[in-house]
């Protein structure tokens, strides 16, 4: 630490503190120099030499993309707003709409308080989804639509809300991948059974995750 005499802090009798001042100096010239890499920090005491805090340097960043976000595009070249969504890339199940960045029909014209649901409509072979399609409408679609129930069969098709757009101002019920599973929803007893078949009949639904 350096001494007081140099640091304005020398007591009354500072004098006395020459031959330590001297000493100290003659140390300071036989020390190597500090790095570059610290810095002076004055206190009441001397300078203390700190390591210096490096500086985080940004090598570019992405915020992500949140599944079927949607931004609304007026396409029309008039006064007269002709509205249309696009929604960000989203998955079901691991397939992508290979044409999610086509823009979406809204079915009403877009006033401040018109009602749109934002649909994904989707098609299995196989149990496999085959097909994701986007589309928009001013009325809910159908129980059965939204929620098909099959028997000793999995539903080919599905409908799912997204999300509802009023006016400009878009509302949405998923923002993260999907994952749709067929699930037994329940069984149908068969009063008088064939030989050698199952007592039952099997229907199915869907689940989302």
């Amino acid at each position: 630490m350096p001494s007081k005499k140099y640091n304005g802090n020398s007591p009354l009798n500072g004098a006395r503190l020459g031959g330590f001042a001297d000493a100290e100096l003659e140390i300071a010239r036989r020390s190597p120099k500090q790095s570059m890499t610290t810095g002076l920090v004055q206190t009441p005491n001397g300078a203390i030499h700190a390591p210096k805090r490096r500086r985080r340097t940004s090598r570019g960043s992405s915020t992500g993309c949140i599944p079927w976000k949607p931004t609304v595009v007026n396409t029309s070249e008039t006064e007269v707003p002709n509205y249309k969504i696009r929604l960000s890339p989203g998955t079901i199940n691991g397939v992508i709409n290979p044409a999610w960045n086509d823009l979406v029909n809204v079915t009403d014209p877009v006033d401040a308080d018109d009602l749109n649901y934002i649909i994904a409509n989707v098609t299995f072979t196989s149990r496999q989804v085959t097909s994701i399609t986007y589309s928009t409408s001013a009325t809910i679609p159908s129980g059965d639509d939204l929620n098909p129930i099959a028997e000793e069969s999995f539903p080919s098709q599905v409908k799912i809300i997204l999300g509802t757009l009023v006016g400009t101002s878009a509302c949405m019920v998923w923002t993260s991948n999907l994952t749709v599973s067929a699930v037994e929803v329940f069984k149908e007893t068969i009063a008088n059974p064939a030989q050698f078949t199952k007592p039952y009949k099997s229907w199915y639904g869907f689940t989302l995750s």
